[in-house]
């Protein structure tokens, strides 16, 4: 169950210093990505390779995810009330966690893992592919054809 801080530990700073070339939302809907690809890979046949392999991607998807999400919530908010965004973002954050532990619960009683593990791996996908359209309106729509990477103001 070490894996995900040994992870973190050894590997955030290298993964955020590599994905420091690309757009911030890029890089949390990569995030995304592989947060529902891992969830994907749970409904194989469950050995120590796919829970290393799911374990793994989860956390470099949970690297990129909350990092960026932070970034852009910091980022994006007026200077006046940064610090009451990001109050609000952690609560909600910890809300969520919560609520999503709980209906998780409901869904491994009431159906079963794979459903839990396809209904997670969804939400990734889906997160992904919103991401990616608000990206593309905002960034692709002004003639860039560099889309993935930071832009210059």
């Amino acid at each position: 169950m070490a894996l995900n801080p040994l992870i973190i530990l050894l590997l955030q700073g290298a993964i955020i210093k590599m994905s420091l070339k690309l757009n911030d939302f890029f890089a949390l809907s990569l995030g995304f990505l592989l947060f529902g690809i891992s969830f994907f890979i749970l409904n194989y046949p469950v050995n120590m390779s796919i829970i290393f392999l799911s374990c793994t991607l989860m956390t470099f998807g949970e690297i990129l995810g909350t990092t960026y999400a932070q970034s852009i919530a910091f980022g994006y908010a007026p200077v006046a009330i940064r610090g009451r965004i990001l109050g609000l973002y952690k609560s909600i954050y910890s809300f969520a966690k919560i609520i999503g532990t709980y209906l998780a619960g409901g869904l491994i009683y009431y159906a079963s893992y794979n459903i839990l593990w396809n209904f997670c791996g969804m939400i990734g996908l889906l997160g992904s592919a919103v991401i990616l359209t608000l990206m593309f309106k905002t960034v692709y729509s002004k003639n860039n054809t560099d889309w993935a990477l930071k832009q210059n103001p």
